[in-house]
């Protein structure tokens, strides 16, 4: 299994990058730039690697990215020493797109029962902009019809989830193309930040991810907030929840999570095959 950089067109393998980065996704999480106090996680535990035998997941093609990105370059990541909101990043996996605190979607303001749920933060953050309410619509989309534009707006992030799809969407050295096949037991996760800010009037730099190749009625986007990141716990109960009650009611054994900037050009991906198992496959152009 392998990722392709086809700039200037090298297939990168795990064994070639020698990757580290352990990784989750789910469903509630907690602020990033307002200074709330970050969620309580999961109740789940990190896995240590197991190497994979070929055909274990689809082969994913990537393509118009580069081969690698410097992480330290990178203006707004988990770990910066310059960083007042000490964002973290605990999973050792795209740091400059999921951490602790980050923005995130939630159920509303009348959710409680839920121990992992801080009521509290969440209607701060509801209320400040750092959260969207998961029912809106326009934040939790259900996608058909080919081919869907999805918007990125500047400085948001946003996760789409189905068992297989081609995307396609502006990348730092020209488009970005995304084939995900699909197989039994499996869904993909894809993650696209979207960095980049509008640096004067009359310019606009948010994009849409155009969709195609997709299952309709089926396949789901959840458009995050503008923030430094999206929140890790949040990640982390999304991929909980795919495991468990997304993706046919039960959920799906094997989730493979794809993250990427778009503005940059990061990209990392890593599979889990059930709730709390270990991370596998690990993959990242990030040097």
């Amino acid at each position: 299994m392998g990722v392709n950089f086809p700039t200037p067109g090298i297939k990168l393998t795990a064994r070639d990058a020698r990757i580290r980065l352990p990784f989750f996704l789910g469903l509630a999480g907690i602020a990033s730039t307002l200074g709330f106090a970050p969620m309580p996680p999961p109740k789940s535990g990190l896995g240590m690697t197991e190497a994979l035998a070929p055909g274990d997941f689809p082969t994913e093609t990537v393509t118009g990215l580069p081969r690698t990105v410097r992480l330290d370059l990178l203006p707004h990541r988990a770990g910066q020493a310059s960083d007042a909101d000490h964002h973290a990043n605990t999973i050792d996996f795209a740091p400059e797109i999921i951490m602790e605190p980050g923005t995130f979607m939630t159920e509303g303001y009348d959710v409680r029962g839920d121990s992992s749920f801080d009521y509290d933060n969440a209607t701060k953050a509801l209320r400040s902009g750092a959260a969207r309410h998961l029912h809106n619509p326009d934040f939790h989309r259900v996608l058909t019809g080919e081919p869907y534009p999805l918007p990125v707006q500047k400085g948001e992030t946003d996760m789409i989830t189905g068992a297989f799809m081609h995307l396609e969407f502006p990348g730092p050295n020209g488009p970005v193309a995304l084939d995900l096949p699909g197989m039994k037991g499996h869904n993909w996760m894809v993650i696209v930040k979207n960095s980049e800010d509008d640096p004067r009037p009359d310019e606009d730099n948010s994009f849409d991810i155009m969709v195609t190749n997709y299952h309709g009625g089926s396949t789901t986007a959840l458009r995050y907030p503008r923030g430094w990141g999206i929140s890790e716990n949040n990640v982390k109960q999304n991929l909980a929840a795919a495991h468990t009650v997304n993706g046919g009611g039960r959920g799906v054994t094997k989730v493979s999570v794809i993250a990427i900037d778009a503005k940059y050009g990061t990209m990392s991906r890593v599979h889990q095959t059930g709730r709390d198992a270990a991370f596998q496959d690990k993959v990242t152009n990030l040097v």
